[in-house]
């Protein structure tokens, strides 16, 4: 849970009926060998989300007392509410009488997995222990209503919360659904290609938009502020172009602003640059790239050093799904080009330069070498063909659209 607490000091003087510890009549449930019982049902959680370290049962209301590891507890500062801790605190759900059938009857008995939450505030930040009180009530078949209380280690308020619904899971669904998304586990990985040698596909020169206008001075390639200049341009008579960049390049890689405010600038920049290409029907032909520097990083060694660039390839990722017969393209670079032929040579193959990596869809560990066995040859990512090293790629025009490129030493001539 991120976000920050919202009126804290008047949250810090509200009871939340948890400052009396162990409750007051309270049986306690013994927690021996609880996880083991719930990974023999489905449920497998690891030594940091097994926090649950003391329950309690007084009628039908069930307590616990949740801790956080101690290996996380220098990251509880970065969240509302740190989930490993909000998670262990829920498994005092398993030891409500409908929620969890109390484990007492059978594997074949289902448990009801939260679902959805329902007006949750946070009123406090960085707690590393929880005490929690649960009750829960049948909202129909196969559903339940849990009314949860949070505290921290003290008895004060962390969190309210209207309500959270649970549905019904048995055992044997649960291990489905885990086979099931074991063997769709894919990763991006980035695969060296060669940079094509192929003549570009139009003689025009790509428009350069955006950016403080160096790059387009650099290269001497034309330079317009906006998407509004270039309809202002098409208005006049002016040719429709072939191929629009826009230049992230000069995006300041530590802004004096903060990261968090330059990225949500980043996106929002995006943002209209999408909706401006696809309000002009006049551009529907034409070829949009998006230059970045740093956004995004090839292997485990390599940073990602403009980070406030990086929600731009998420984004167009996403307009390029809803929109497969647009022409869109990412490329990111470590230098800026040297010259407009290798910027030319960028947009129209999907490599990078000297150094060129390509990105294709790779198995998981999970999934095994069955999915490699049975994957395209070419490591197809997005039904988009990447050449391997040594191959000639073809002209952009002729492949599917929309396409990622990461290129290293794009200030080399060629």
């Amino acid at each position: 849970m991120l976000g920050e607490a919202q009126d804290a000091a008047a949250d810090l003087t509200q009871e939340s009926g948890l400052e009396v510890w162990p409750p007051v009549g309270g049986e306690p449930i013994d927690l021996s060998g609880h996880y083991a019982k719930l990974a023999a049902r489905g449920y497998g959680y690891g030594p940091l989300f097994q926090g649950l370290v003391e329950a309690w049962r007084v009628g039908d209301v069930v307590y616990g007392r949740a801790v956080l590891a101690e290996a996380l507890g220098a990251s509880a500062d970065g969240y509302g509410l740190h989930p490993a801790l909000l998670d262990s605190a829920l498994h005092v759900l398993s030891f409500d009488r409908i929620a969890g059938a109390d484990l007492s009857d059978g594997a074949d008995a289902p448990l009801l997995l939260p679902f959805e939450w329902s007006e949750v505030s946070l009123a406090a930040q960085g707690a590393r222990e929880l005490r929690v009180r649960a009750s829960v009530e049948r909202s129909g078949e196969g559903e339940a209503l849990a009314h949860l209380q949070l505290a921290d280690g003290h008895g004060r308020v962390v969190a309210h919360v209207g309500g959270l619904r649970l549905k019904q899971a048995s055992e044997a669904q649960i291990r489905e659904a885990a086979r099931s998304e074991a063997q769709h586990l894919y990763r991006l990985e980035w695969r060296a290609v060669t940079l094509s040698e192929a003549e570009a596909t139009s003689d025009a020169a790509p428009l350069i938009v955006g950016g403080d206008g160096r790059l387009a001075a650099r290269l001497g390639l034309d330079h317009v502020d906006s998407i509004a200049a270039v309809v202002a341009r098409l208005d006049e008579g002016g040719a429709i172009p072939t191929q629009l960049v826009f230049d992230h390049l000069s995006d300041p890689a530590e802004p004096i602003g903060g990261v968090l405010a330059a990225t949500h600038a980043t996106a929002a920049r995006g943002l209209a640059e999408l909706q401006a290409i696809f309000g002009e029907a006049r551009l529907n032909e034409t070829d949009v790239t998006w230059l970045t520097q740093g956004a995004v990083a090839t292997g485990a060694d390599e940073g990602a050093g403009g980070l406030t660039r990086a929600p731009l390839w998420g984004l167009v990722r996403s307009a390029r799904a809803e929109h497969p017969d647009r022409r869109l393209q990412l490329v990111d670079v470590d230098a800026v080009p040297a010259d407009a032929a290798l910027l030319g040579k960028l947009i129209a193959t999907t490599v990078r330069a000297r150094a060129c990596a390509a990105p294709r869809c790779g198995a998981g560990a999970a999934a095994g070498a069955r999915w490699r066995r049975r994957g395209h040859p070419s490591g197809a990512f997005h039904r988009r063909r990447l050449p391997r090293c040594g191959h000639r790629s073809r002209p952009a025009r002729r492949r599917q659209p929309g396409g990622g490129v990461r290129a290293v030493g794009a200030a080399g001539r060629q």
